[in-house]
């Protein structure tokens, strides 16, 4: 037997047979309301890739030898999702698609967020994190200007840097998170400026 088509209580199904007369692939379900599905199947009856249709759209699973998950991709009418995994099963990518924008999601191996990427109206944002998954640094990039940000492991911000078209601005901060050293540099000249912890000024130039 290579083939066998049967109708049941929620649809027909069809299994394919390998030569040795081992399952191959399944088609289930036709018709049902959680949409057909599609199995293929290794030679140790693994599913080795599983595919799902419903209204809200399809599903793709796609897995090792051992048939742990290490891809799934996602298709709806809001988003559409791919998530990649090593061979444990861990959580290392995700992309994120919906509407107009999209996000990229890295991890480490204990599944905290290491880096994101993110791109909405003409932005794009990328954030570092530590260990403990907090944001270390953050670079966005606009049709405006770029801005360039240091946090402290307490989640202070300690630098940062503005580049647009009209100059560029520089401040340093302390472990509090206020200004105590102010840079500009525009078209009329350079501008440096230090403060104490009050955020008086105590010295400038020119």
């Amino acid at each position: 037997m290579r083939a066998l088509l049967r109708v049941e209580e929620g649809g027909p199904v069809l299994i394919l047979l390998d030569a040795a007369g081992a399952l191959a692939a399944g088609l289930y379900s036709v018709g049902s309301k959680d949409g057909p599905k599609l199995k293929l199947f290794n030679a140790e009856m693994k599913v080795l890739m599983y595919l799902r249709v419903t209204d809200a759209g399809p599903t793709v699973e796609l897995r090792d030898v051992a048939g742990e998950l290490q891809a799934n991709l996602d298709v709806d009418r809001n988003a559409t999702d791919l998530n990649l995994a090593d061979a444990a099963s861990i959580l290392w990518a995700a992309l994120n698609v919906p509407m107009d924008e999209m996000h990229l999601n890295l991890y480490d191996a204990a599944g905290k967020l290491q880096t994101f990427l993110g791109v909405k109206d003409a932005r794009s944002t990328v954030e570092l994190r530590d260990a403990g998954g907090k944001v270390r640094a953050v670079l966005g990039v606009g049709t405006a200007n770029l801005e360039f940000m240091l946090h402290d492991a307490g989640g202070n911000l300690r630098a940062s840097l503005v580049v647009g078209k009209d100059g560029c601005r520089l401040r340093l901060c302390d472990a509090a998170g206020k200004v105590r050293a102010r840079l500009n540099v525009d078209k009329d000249g350079l501008d440096l400026v230090l403060l104490d912890e009050k955020g008086e000024v105590i010295w400038s130039a020119p």
